[in-house]
């Protein structure tokens, strides 16, 4: 895998000779949503999709750089843009299984048991009666360890906001930070109502025709929680309301939210067009 590691990231590194011809290089969704390489050819800007790049360049889906491109796909699921030297979103480095590091306790255990009863009829086999606990436990873990935790974390931002009224940078800044929480939750709690929806009945009856989306439902989730669980923890840690003596915690947690839940146009417009990255922009806190 092409990257690097740089203050204890690891930081997208591409080799190919087109990549240092067409800097600045901007990896983003096009307008029909395909991930693209961008490059500004003078007052132009050409956008090139990844996978015509690999074909034009001849560059292999098993070499360094055609495995990095495939990082790069992953991540633009997670984050409105990527440029090389770019942190690589823990989303698409961790373990993607989604039970990895969340056993879930009796009381998520004894959910999972009450919504299959609720449905349970004669003729269900053991075996799917046990896929359907085990499956249905697994969505309420990540409804204790991501979902109502995020909620929790846009309540407690949306606090530190309204402390720091007014037209100070420490208001400014926590101002940002309360209205990306409070996407982030809406986002990641849609994502999460689309699983609830499955119906339990057919999962018992059924199991394979809806445990593929359901478990890729579950995936993506699973990678946000392993993104967002540093943050989390570290605004958990805070006792009573953020102040401006947790600027730095306000600060890294914008960096945080930044790429993810800007809409593309807006990240490009204050990110990327200017060549500021986030990380490198948070200290200005320029809006």
């Amino acid at each position: 895998m092409s990257t690097t590691s740089f203050e204890g990231e690891r930081r997208l590194v591409l080799s190919h000779a087109v990549f240092r011809r067409l800097q600045p290089v901007l990896f983003r969704r096009a307008e029909d949503g395909q991930p693209a390489l961008v490059a500004s050819l003078g007052a132009e800007e050409a956008v090139l999709p990844l996978r015509a790049l690999r074909r034009e360049f001849g560059i292999a889906g098993d070499s360094e750089d055609g495995r990095t491109l495939g990082l790069v796909e992953q991540a633009l699921d997670y984050v409105a843009g990527m440029r090389p030297g770019d942190p690589l979103p823990p989303e698409v480095l961790g373990d993607a299984d989604p039970g990895a590091g969340s056993e879930p306790t009796r009381e998520q255990q004894r959910l999972a048991v009450l919504r299959v009863q609720a449905v349970l009829h004669a003729g269900v086999s053991p075996r799917a009666l046990a896929v359907a606990i085990r499956e249905l436990a697994a969505v309420e873990s990540l409804r204790g360890t991501l979902i109502e935790r995020v909620a929790s974390f846009r309540d407690r931002t949306g606090a530190v906001a309204r402390a720091h009224r007014g037209e100070s940078e420490h208001a400014l800044a926590a101002m940002q930070v309360a209205r990306l929480a409070r996407i982030a939750d809406a986002r990641l709690g849609e994502r999460f109502q689309a699983i609830d929806l499955v119906d339990t009945g057919l999962l018992l009856r059924a199991p394979e025709s809806v445990l593929p989306a359901m478990r890729a439902g579950r995936d993506v989730l699973h990678r946000n929680r392993l993104a967002w669980t540093p943050t989390l923890d570290a605004w958990e840690r805070v006792r009573g309301p953020a102040g401006t003596e947790d600027w730095p915690l306000i600060e890294r947690t914008y960096r945080f939210l930044a790429p993810r839940y800007m809409s593309t146009t807006e990240w490009r417009t204050r990110f990327a067009d200017t060549g500021a990255a986030p990380e490198r922009a948070i200290p200005q806190m320029i809006w």
